[in-house]
């Protein structure tokens, strides 16, 4: 049986965490994030067969590296292995062990917020994570404009903003129009009020679980900030 499944960053970025394993070879561990969505780079993949009783094989397929990982279990979730690299002479073997990594337990993250100075024609990108059982909303904004009423120099005049769920857009602003509904959520969040007449764009919307990444974009080079709000 084969299963294959999305990893949105094998380096371990704990925004993209859905569920995780460490993978110990000589007394080395390395973690491993493994989610559904391929939140703000391009996913790596990876392809688990089931070759006999007490074997199978890890493949890693990404836009760096390709190897081949194959696993005898002694017990379950441990054993030894032995890890080909295409295209490269390279090959490694030792022991491993596949333990869960507990989640933090803390408390929910309510915003996200970076200021960058964006490049002509060159998008900022905000990653974040809708965890839980249950949709929620949230509040998404890229202030260009805006920005000059707290000393930025150089504010870009109209950020354009879109929402992807993986590689798929799901929502996009550009000037969000001063509409009551949106400043009554501004406040209700504690985020800045907006002039009703600027070019700063902003959404909300209600997500699944997931991974999602915001994008501002801008005809000229200048500062914008984006952020991301969570309102219920």
């Amino acid at each position: 049986m084969v299963y294959t499944v999305v990893v949105s960053d094998p380096l371990g970025n704990p925004n993209a965490l859905a569920h995780a394993a460490v993978l110990q070879s000589d007394g080395v561990r390395r973690r491993i994030n493994i989610s559904l969505q391929e939140g703000d780079r391009p996913p790596a993949t990876y392809s688990w067969t089931k070759t006999s009783a007490n074997t199978a094989t890890l493949r890693l397929t990404g836009a760096e590296v390709v190897s081949r990982l194959e696993m005898t279990f002694a017990a379950p979730g441990r054993g030894t292995y032995r890890e080909i690299r295409e295209g490269s002479s390279l090959v490694s073997s030792g022991d491993f062990l596949l333990a869960p990594v507990p989640r933090d337990s803390g408390p929910p993250l309510l915003n996200l917020s970076a200021r960058v100075t964006l490049p002509a024609a060159q998008p900022a990108i905000q990653g974040f994570v809708v965890e839980g059982p249950a949709s929620r909303r949230v509040l998404v904004r890229a202030i260009g404009p805006s920005l000059a009423q707290f000393g930025v120099a150089n504010p870009v005049a109209n950020p354009a903003l879109t929402v992807f769920r993986g590689s798929t857009q799901i929502a996009a602003n550009t000037g969000w129009g001063g509409a009551p509904s949106l400043a009554a959520v501004f406040s209700a969040v504690g985020a800045f009020a907006l002039p009703a007449a600027s070019r700063d764009s902003a959404v909300v919307l209600t997500l699944e679980p997931g991974n999602y990444t915001a994008h501002a974009r801008a005809d000229t080079a200048g500062e914008v900030l984006l952020e991301v709000y969570f309102v219920d």
